[in-house]
């Protein structure tokens, strides 16, 4: 009997709903209390029945709904007076056939729903200034799935961040302005609506670098500082830099899907650099797999930057939590015996078809003008290269002095110091070679000094009396100086054989600051760089000795702190070094500037390399980039 009251009062209610509801909106289904879902009966010890009745709403529109609860309380309120314990209206789609799909699916969604807002509250996206979530009003970006499924893995939500601006503008074009003494400038720009990138950013100006004739495109380091300021403007509105994944660029701003992928990219990196120097290690271990997804040794130049830069992260922060020892130099060595016989191992040849040929012939083209100067009158020239590489600047040396009408030159000797013994006679057996047919009447000797630059000694050279000693030094002195002592020792080695010249090529990039996160940048323009130039002529290929490459960007990453750290320097840090060495600059002759200048007026370089004068440094960028430089010392 107690059923039969308990069902007549179910179908009662049922039937009181169907009459008063619009039966396109709601839908009453039978209700039995036997089925989970359903009505439900509760005997209890004060002798109540207790209901629990569920009703399908078959369209849901959020706030409707709330109205139709409402309604569908007031219809049944002497019911609930009366013992009805509870009351819910659930979604239901057209494909759903059962009110235990309806169900299951409502649950999944909520709490998917939950775990994402949780995610944010834990992550800080949270308006300090508002004190609400903002981030969760504003329309969502539309954003690359492979972005979007990555996301989601790690329980994070595609929102813009607050007072993003949508809007889409151009970017002007802008010239870059450098150094009044600037030798030769090339004008960069490019054409286009690019669209605005963030609020804040439409008042910075950046160059837009002219490539090849049939596109234009931003450089990698040009990618690479507006995600910056992207980054920098995220975190001054008090975000965690985390979140910047909340803010990927939207495919509608105006920019290509290859170079929203790589500014996304870019910033993904920069937001893992930044969490690494503040130690939240696995906030950053999570942004840098994101990083890994889309990286590439093979890709555009971001994404090769990107993969060298993601795994010295990595390592860092590996060391750091403890899972990697520092055992010693060896650890940190880059310039090993095998990269300095890759490196000799370039026949010339091979040499000019790669793309550095240009910035580097270049600087070879001053040195080697440098040390004719000074050399020119001489009878017997000891010419000392502490790091001789494939030696095809020698070649260039002898064929100058071969095609001069009146020469002195009677003995010339090339002493190249090393620690690969058969590459070096490898070098010196092709230049005797070169020497013999170029040279008429004028002796050639090739000596090879084993050593390494910490352990070089004054007698390794056999300097005679009567030899003009000229030495050469070509991006070698940057590996000393993590060890000043033996730099020192180095130098007074070199003034005791009274060179006539010293010509020093080297690297342009600051690496060695004290914050980790300043040096981190320094070395990410530097190397975007130059995986840039290199893709201008190698495209969609791994740059060539990229694991040296490689093994530099991890050092510097990786031990960045420790005092044996191979770094490079800016002009200041050469300065003072040479300065304490009583090393004076020279002067470059203008027939080097010269033909530097005719180099980069061939189609190939056009539009790329421009060079300036630092006083008497010649200084030379990669699409506005500074990145080798060049200059001529003489000691006191």
């Amino acid at each position: 009997m107690a059923s039969r009251g308990i069902l007549s009062r179910a179908s009662r209610m049922k039937t009181r709903l169907q009459s008063a509801l619009e039966a396109n909106l709601i839908e009453v289904e039978d209700v039995s209390y036997q089925h989970a879902g359903h009505a439900a009966v509760r005997e209890t010890g004060t002798n109540e029945t207790h209901f629990n009745l569920k009703i399908v709403s078959n369209k849901f529109d959020g706030q409707n709904l709330v109205k139709r609860h409402r309604m569908v309380y007031d219809l049944l309120t002497d019911e609930f007076q009366s013992g009805l314990h509870a009351l819910s209206i659930v979604a239901k789609t057209p494909k759903e056939n059962g009110m235990m799909v309806s169900l299951l699916l409502y649950l999944f969604y909520m709490l998917v729903f939950c775990y994402a807002l949780l995610e944010l509250i834990d992550e800080g996206v949270y308006s300090q200034d508002s004190g609400s979530y903002a981030l969760l009003n504003r329309p969502p970006l539309e954003i690359p799935l492979s972005l979007r499924l990555a996301c989601a893995k790690h329980g994070v939500r595609d929102h813009p961040e607050p007072g993003q601006d949508y809007s889409s503008q151009a970017f002007s074009q802008c010239s870059h302005a450098r150094n009044k003494k600037k030798a030769n400038q090339c004008s960069d720009h490019a054409e286009g609506r690019q669209g605005s990138l963030r609020q804040g950013l439409n008042e910075s100006s950046f160059q837009l670098s002219r490539g090849t004739a049939e596109s234009r495109v931003l450089s990698a380091p040009t990618i690479m500082k507006i995600a910056k300021q992207r980054l920098l403007n995220h975190i001054s509105q008090k975000f965690d830099p985390y979140s910047i994944i909340f803010n990927p660029l939207t495919a509608n701003s105006g920019l290509s899907p290859e170079l929203v992928q790589d500014l996304d990219l870019a910033e993904l990196l920069q937001a893992s650099a930044q969490l690494v120097a503040t130690r939240t290690f696995d906030r950053a271990r999570k942004l840098l797999s994101l990083c890994n997804q889309s990286a590439s040794a093979t890709g555009t130049p971001v994404q090769k930057i990107v993969y060298y830069f993601a795994d010295a992260l990595q390592h860092r922060i590996d060391r750091e939590m403890g899972k990697m020892l520092f055992t010693g130099e060896e650890d940190i060595e880059v310039y090993s015996i095998e990269m300095e016989e890759f490196i000799m191992d370039l026949e010339p040849a091979e040499f000019a078809k790669r793309p550095l040929y240009a910035y580097r012939q270049a600087t070879k083209f001053t040195g080697i003008q440098a040390i004719l100067d000074c050399t020119i009158t001489a009878k017997r020239v000891h010419l000392i290269d502490l790091a001789i590489k494939s030696g095809s600047h020698w070649t260039t040396f002898m064929q100058v002095v071969a095609d001069l009408d009146k020469c002195p030159l009677e003995h010339l000797k090339i002493s190249a110091v090393g620690r690969s013994k058969r590459m070096m006679e490898d070098v010196g057996r092709r230049l005797s070679a070169f020497a013999a047919e170029t040279l008429v009447n004028v002796s050639f000797c090739f000596k090879t000094v084993v050593s390494d630059l910490k352990n070089l000694k004054s007698d390794s050279f056999d300097v005679e009396a009567d030899e003009v000693v000229a030495f050469y030094s070509d991006t070698i002195l940057w590996t000393m100086l993590a060890w000043p002592n033996e730099l020192e020792s180095m130098m007074e080695v070199i003034r005791s054989l009274d060179p006539c010249i010293m010509v020093v090529i080297e690297a342009l990039s600051n690496t060695n600051l004290p914050k980790f996160i300043d040096s981190f940048d320094e070395s990410l323009t530097h190397f975007s760089a130059v995986a840039d130039c290199f893709d201008v002529y190698h495209k969609g290929v791994a740059i060539s000795g990229g694991f040296y490459i490689q093994k530099i960007i991890r050092n510097m990453i990786t031990y960045h702190g420790e005092e044996t750290v191979p770094r490079y320097g800016d002009l200041k840090v050469w300065r003072d070094l040479f300065s304490r060495f009583h090393m004076v600059e020279t002067e470059l002759s203008h027939s080097s500037l010269c033909q530097a200048s005719l180099l980069f007026e061939l189609p190939k370089f056009r539009g790329f390399c421009t060079f300036e004068l630092d006083g008497k440094w010649l200084v030379i960028s990669w699409k506005g980039t500074p990145i080798i430089s060049a200059s001529a010392w003489k000691f006191h």
